[in-house]
């Protein structure tokens, strides 16, 4: 279930999550996104979903940590223009990519905003991937390292059905329910 739209690529990688500024070329783009169908799930709700990826830093000193913002937008699983400037439903989490930091591979729990969407019978979600505006010069830059031979090098959202009585969804029953 998976659904890919990114505006820069090579052999190498397929997006570079720059913040933009006089200083960048302007063919950098700030956000990159990737879309799901969840038409395909058969699971009933209430369900589990972790949102995986793998993220490197900027090869260049002095850097800061780059601040990383992964928001939930509502999908319309088409490549276009709309992708890169939909309102988020929200903000899912902030990841912080030191230079020359090694592929790291991070884990989000997004179950919240999937079990929305789906509740509301949207059968689509999107994740965008964003420097923070407020980010300073020295901390504008993240890597995908993403081929499009090879999906499990993508985010991959991962869904699975919630355990009866999980409330806070850690896949076991304990007194945090």
């Amino acid at each position: 279930i998976h659904r890919a739209t990114v505006t820069e690529a090579n052999l190498n990688y397929e997006g570079s999550i720059t913040l933009s500024n006089e200083a960048v070329e302007s063919s950098f783009e700030s956000r990159v996104v990737w879309e799901y169908d969840l038409s395909v799930l058969s699971t009933a709700l209430p369900v589990t979903a972790e949102l995986r990826f793998t993220l490197r830093g900027a090869p260049r000193f002095p850097a800061e940590a780059a601040p990383v913002s992964v928001y939930a937008y509502p999908a319309d699983l088409l490549e276009g223009a709309e992708d890169f400037s939909s309102q988020p439903i929200g903000l899912v989490g902030i990841v912080y990519v030191e230079p020359y930091q090694a592929p790291t591979t991070y884990t989000l729990s997004v179950g919240a905003v999937v079990n929305d969407t789906l509740h509301q019978g949207v059968k689509r979600i999107g994740f965008r991937f964003q420097i923070d505006p407020e980010a300073p010069p020295g901390a504008n830059q993240a890597f995908f390292d993403a081929l499009d031979s090879d999906k499990l090098t993508k985010p991959q959202l991962i869904i699975n059905a919630a355990v009866p009585g999980d409330a806070d969804q850690d896949q076991d029953v304990d007194l945090d329910d």
